[in-house]
C-alpha cells in the first residue's frame, strides 16, 4: 500500500523545512547507494555509497545510527573528490541534522530505506506544492515537454538554465546532461534539484552555485546551443546586484536575465524565457528598450496565464527567441483566457511550430485557435508593445453566448447541482453536534503566534517594484471566490516590501478588514503583505485550527460591526480585538469543522456559476434582437 511520506513526517516534532531538508538528503544519500555507477567509486574511510549506506541501516539502535552518520558518514562524503556537483552538495549537508534527536532520526531513515520510486516522486510533488513551505515556482512537467520541444534540444546540444531554483526543466533532458549547466543560489533549492537529477539519471548537469548576472560575460557565453530560464520577476536590484556592463541599463530582475541569457547562446541558439504578462505591455522607458532589443530574435510569444505551482496568481507570457531569427513576423498565442490552461491546444500550437522549424511562413494560422501572426513593423509603431490583445481584431472581441434556450437548460442543471451540495452539507450536519461543554476561553490574541495580532501598512506612492507578493485591500478580499487568497490587484516584491518595512505574513493566516468595511475576513494561501485596512492572524496550530477561525470571524461579523467606532470611517480597535474572547472546543473538534469545506466551496461555486450565467442569459437575450 502507497504511503503519503509528507502526512508522516507531518507527525514529527521538527519544523516543517527542517523535516524535507533531512528527507530530501537522505532521499539523496539512498540513491547514490542504489545506482550501479557508483557502487565502486572509492570515498575516503569507505569504499563507496551503497557500503555507507548499507552501514547506516544495518545498525538497529538509533543513538549508534546518529553516532556513525554524524562521525563517519559526513566526514566520508565532505572528503570525495569524485565531482564539482557532489563537492556542491556536501559542502553543507549537516546542517540539518544538527540539532535532530536520535529517535527521530532514526525514523526518518527507516522511512527513506522503505520508500518506493512512487513514494519519492509524490513527496517532491507534495513539496513543491506545499504553500506552507513557500517552494519555488515551478512548471507541470507536461508544459516544459512542451517547452523542450519548442526549443528542437538535440542530443548533443548544450543547454543552460540561468536559475535552476525555478525549474526541473534540466531534470526532465534527454540529451547528455554532462554538456548542460545550471545556476543556483539556495541550498535549499540544491537538494530538491539534485534529487529531481538524480531520479533521471542526469546527476552529471553542471551545477553552479552563484548568481548568474554578478558577470555579463563570462567564459560560459557563446556557448549555447539553447536556454530556458524562468528569471526572478520584478526585483529592483542594487548596483552591487549585477555586473554593469549589460547593453541595455536595467535594474529589474527580469530584463537583466533576458539580456544574459541572450549573450550566453551561441550564433544559431535558442532561448525560451518566461516572463511576467506585464513586460509585454509596461510603458516604463527601461521595460520598452528592452522589448526594443530582443524584437529581432522574437520569433514567437505565448501567453500561458496563472499556470505556476504553487499557485502564485501572476499571468505569465513564453518568449521565444532565435539569435539568427529571419522572420519578419512575430507568432503570438494567448491562453491566459482559459480557467485551466488548454494543455491539448498548447501541445497542438507546439506541434505545428516544430513542423515549421522556426519558419513562420510555413506556419498555417487556419489549424489552431487563439493565434496571430504580426508584422515587425506594426510592433515598432506601436512602442515595442507585445500584447496579444493589441494586435487582435475587432471582431474576435465579439465572444459567442449560447442560445437563451440552451443557457435555460444550464442554469437549470446548475441550480440542481447546487441544491445537491446544499443537501449533502445537510446530510453530514449530525456529525458536528458538539455539546458545548469543554470549552476553553481564549482571548484572540493568546491564539496568535509570538501573541501578535498585525496590522497592515500604507503602500508607497511612487515607485512601486512589481513582484510575486500580494499586497491586499479590502477589493481582493471581495473579489476572491475562495477561502484562500494568493492574488491581488497590485503584486509587489519581496525586497520592495523589506525596504519599506511593509507588513508581510504568511500562508494559512487569517486576515480580518478593521477599517471602512468592517468584518471581511478570509485565509491566505501564500506570503502576502496587507494594506492598513486589515490585521493579520498567524495561528497558532497548537491551540486552534486557522480555519475555524476563520469561520468564527465570519458569524460574528454583526458583533464586529456593532463594535467598530468613528462616524466617518468606522474602525476596530486594536486593544478591542486583542481582548476579543472566543470559545474554542478541543483541537481535535475544530479540525473537524475543515473536513467541510469542499462542500462548501461547491456551493459557493455553484452560486458564482449560476450569477455568470444568468448575465450571459440577458446578453444572449439582447443578441436576438440587435
Amino acid at each position: 500500500m502507497k504511503r503519503n511520506i509528507n502526512n508522516i513526517i507531518n507527525n514529527f516534532n521538527l519544523q516543517k523545512h527542517i523535516s524535507y531538508q533531512i528527507v530530501f538528503s537522505l532521499f539523496i544519500l539512498k540513491n547514490l547507494a542504489n545506482k550501479e555507477k557508483y557502487s565502486n567509486v572509492g570515498i575516503q574511510y569507505f569504499s563507496d555509497f551503497k557500503s555507507l549506506w548499507n552501514n547506516l541501516i544495518n545498525f538497529d539502535n538509533p543513538e549508534e545510527r546518529k553516532q556513525y552518520f554524524i562521525y563517519a558518514y559526513l566526514p566520508a562524503l565532505q572528503n570525495h573528490n569524485i565531482s564539482e556537483n557532489f563537492n556542491l552538495l556536501f559542502r553543507n549537508f549537516h546542517i540539518p541534522f544538527i540539532d535532530i534527536d536520535n529517535t527521530n532520526f532514526s525514523n526518518y531513515i527507516d522511512i527513506v530505506d522503505s520508500s518506493t520510486i512512487e513514494e519519492t516522486i509524490e513527496f517532491i510533488s507534495d513539496v513543491q506544492n506545499d504553500f506552507r513551505w513557500q517552494t519555488i515556482k515551478t512548471l507541470d512537467n507536461k508544459i516544459q515537454e512542451n517547452i523542450i520541444r519548442l526549443l528542437d534540444i538535440k542530443k548533443e546540444d548544450k543547454v543552460l538554465d540561468l536559475n535552476v531554483e525555478s525549474s526541473n526543466f534540466l531534470s526532465l533532458l534527454t540529451n547528455n546532461s554532462n554538456r548542460n549547466t545550471g545556476f543556483l543560489q539556495s541550498h535549499q533549492s540544491l537538494l530538491i534539484r539534485f534529487l529531481e537529477l538524480l531520479l533521471n539519471n542526469n546527476e552529471n548537469t553542471n551545477l553552479i552555485f552563484n548568481n548568474p548576472l554578478s558577470q555579463y560575460s563570462d567564459k560560459l557565453d557563446n556557448n549555447f546551443d539553447a536556454i530556458f530560464t524562468i528569471p526572478v520577476f520584478g526585483l529592483r536590484l542594487s548596483r552591487q546586484d549585477y555586473d554593469l556592463d549589460f547593453p541595455i541599463q536595467a535594474s529589474i530582475s527580469h530584463n537583466l536575465y533576458i539580456q544574459k541569457a541572450l549573450n550566453s547562446l551561441k550564433y544559431d541558439g535558442r532561448c525560451l524565457i518566461i516572463v511576467p504578462y506585464g513586460f509585454l505591455n509596461q510603458s516604463s522607458k527601461e521595460t520598452e528598450n528592452i522589448r526594443k532589443f530582443i524584437l529581432d530574435k522574437l520569433v514567437c510569444i505565448v501567453n500561458l496565464g496563472t499556470i505556476f505551482k504553487p499557485s502564485v496568481g501572476i499571468k505569465v507570457s513564453l518568449l521565444l527567441l532565435k539569435n539568427d531569427n529571419h522572420n519578419n513576423q512575430i507568432l503570438m498565442s494567448n491562453y491566459q483566457d482559459y480557467k485551466i490552461f488548454p494543455l491539448d491546444k498548447f501541445t497542438l500550437f507546439t506541434e505545428i511550430f516544430v513542423n515549421s522549424k522556426y519558419n513562420l511562413e510555413q506556419f498555417n494560422l487556419n489549424d489552431i485557435e487563439d493565434t496571430l501572426l504580426v508584422n515587425k513593423q506594426d510592433i515598432i509603431d506601436n512602442n515595442f508593445i507585445l500584447d496579444f490583445n493589441r494586435y487582435k481584431p475587432l471582431e474576435d472581441f465579439n465572444i459567442k453566448i449560447k442560445h437563451p434556450s440552451e443557457l435555460i437548460k444550464d442554469i437549470e442543471m446548475d441550480a440542481k447541482s447546487l441544491l445537491e451540495s446544499i443537501s449533502n452539507i445537510s446530510y453530514k450536519l449530525n456529525n458536528l453536534k458538539i455539546e458545548k461543554t469543554n470549552l476553553q476561553t481564549l482571548k484572540l490574541e493568546d491564539i496568535s503566534l509570538s501573541k501578535e495580532i498585525k496590522l497592515g501598512k500604507p503602500l508607497p506612492k511612487d515607485n512601486i517594484e512589481s513582484g510575486e507578493i500580494p499586497y491586499v485591500n479590502i477589493s481582493d478580499i471581495t473579489r476572491c471566490t475562495t477561502d484562500y487568497l494568493d492574488s491581488s490587484e497590485v503584486m509587489i516584491s519581496d525586497d520592495f516590501a523589506y525596504r519599506h518595512n511593509l507588513t508581510v505574513v504568511e500562508p494559512n493566516s487569517v486576515l480580518l478588514s478593521v477599517r471602512g468595511t468592517i468584518g471581511k475576513v478570509i485565509l491566505t494561501k501564500s506570503k502576502i503583505a496587507i494594506s492598513t485596512t486589515l490585521i493579520a492572524i498567524e495561528v497558532d496550530t497548537n491551540k486552534a485550527n486557522a480555519y475555524f477561525i476563520y469561520q468564527w470571524l465570519l458569524s460574528k461579523k454583526e458583533y464586529l460591526d456593532a463594535n467598530a467606532t468613528g462616524m466617518t470611517i468606522p474602525s476596530l480597535s486594536i486593544s478591542f480585538l486583542r481582548e476579543l474572547k472566543i470559545e474554542l472546543p478541543p483541537k481535535e473538534i475544530q479540525d473537524r469543522f475543515e473536513m467541510y469545506q469542499n462542500d462548501l466551496n461547491n456551493i459557493k461555486n455553484d452560486l458564482n456559476l449560476l450569477t455568470q450565467k444568468n448575465q450571459n442569459l440577458s446578453k444572449s437575450i439582447f443578441n436576438q434582437f440587435y
